[in-house]
């Protein structure tokens, strides 16, 4: 689950922010009490770098209540994309310095894999995860074959 970007540049409080995901979170448990939330953080980005502390303020907010509830997981994903010198580090970015590139994702199925594979499922379901950023926005892709993606 990755949410709170676009609400923090929309101008919505980081308690607003983090007051929808407990909301959101307490709904899906409410209604299906065996859902696993994997919850990624907020990520660091260029051209939000001046909203990074707000961001930074939801994440810790979320990652106490995530650690509450043994179903769910917090991703920490700035260390995958923050540089030595503690900024974004701009080539896993598109141009727009927003989104992140195929490099940028790559990062993150790195980051998901061991979670991922923690995570019990259903026989039969495909045996790859895989995280891409071809469209608008990320998307885990179930498959059952990919040389691009992580194997669980």
């Amino acid at each position: 689950f990755y949410a709170g970007d676009n609400d923090i540049a929309a101008g919505r409080s980081p308690e607003k922010v983090f007051a929808d995901f407990e909301q959101f979170a307490a709904s899906v448990h409410e209604r299906l009490p065996d859902t696993r939330l994997i919850f990624l953080s907020i990520k660091p980005s260029p051209s939000r770098w001046k909203m990074w502390p707000q961001a930074q303020t939801v994440n810790a907010r979320v990652k106490q209540l995530v650690e509450k509830n043994p179903h769910d997981v917090y991703v920490d994903t700035s260390a995958s994309i923050l540089g030595a010198d503690g900024q974004p580090q701009k080539d896993l970015f598109r141009p727009d310095g927003l989104h992140m590139n195929d490099s940028g994702y790559a990062n993150w199925n790195k980051l998901l894999a061991p979670v991922l594979s923690q995570q019990s499922r259903p026989p039969g379901t495909p045996q790859v995860f895989c995280l891409t950023g071809k469209l608008p926005w990320p998307i885990y892709q179930l498959r059952t074959k990919s040389s691009s993606c992580f194997p669980t």
